[in-house]
């Protein structure tokens, strides 16, 4: 399993936002702090509608923590996928035994490793959002089934 250096995946890790001013939209942060007991919400708008913008502004207001990740064409390979998601987390609560678990289980790393990383968000001690910025860019099958099943 090839994964990418560290500096190339960090600004995966963080919203990538632009330099123009940012309008808030307080009615859908509204929507989003009221969805906060639903276990996924998705937000559809075509390129440019401020979509990243919107989540970063309900990372700013909200009181959970919030791991990133802004998915790339790579990470449709499911292993890259896995690694990034892991590194994500990683931001906001320490997954130690799943990373290294990854490390340690090329080619089976979706098999293997999954579980546990499901296992590790369900047991933190506090709640948190994890973010699939650009989702829409993946479309390998496996990657997306790993997606679902997390």
């Amino acid at each position: 399993m090839t994964g990418q250096p560290a500096l190339a995946l960090e600004p995966k890790l963080r919203p990538q936002l632009g330099t123009e001013p940012q309008v808030r939209r307080t009615a859908l942060l509204d929507l989003l702090d009221a969805s906060s007991r639903m276990p996924v919400a998705a937000i559809i708008a075509p390129p440019g509608y401020g979509k990243t913008t919107l989540l970063a502004q309900w990372a700013e207001r909200d009181p959970r923590a919030f791991a990133w990740l802004t998915v790339d064409r790579r990470d449709n390979d499911p292993s890259v996928l896995l690694r990034n998601l892991v590194a994500a987390y990683d931001q906001v609560t320490p997954t130690g035994r799943v990373a290294l678990e990854l490390e340690d289980a090329p080619g089976a790393a979706i098999d293997a490793v999954l579980p546990r990383l499901g296992s590790a968000l369900s047991a933190a001690a506090q709640p948190a959002v994890l973010v699939l910025d650009d989702i829409h860019l993946l479309r390998d099958g496996a990657g997306l089934e790993a997606v679902a099943r997390l």
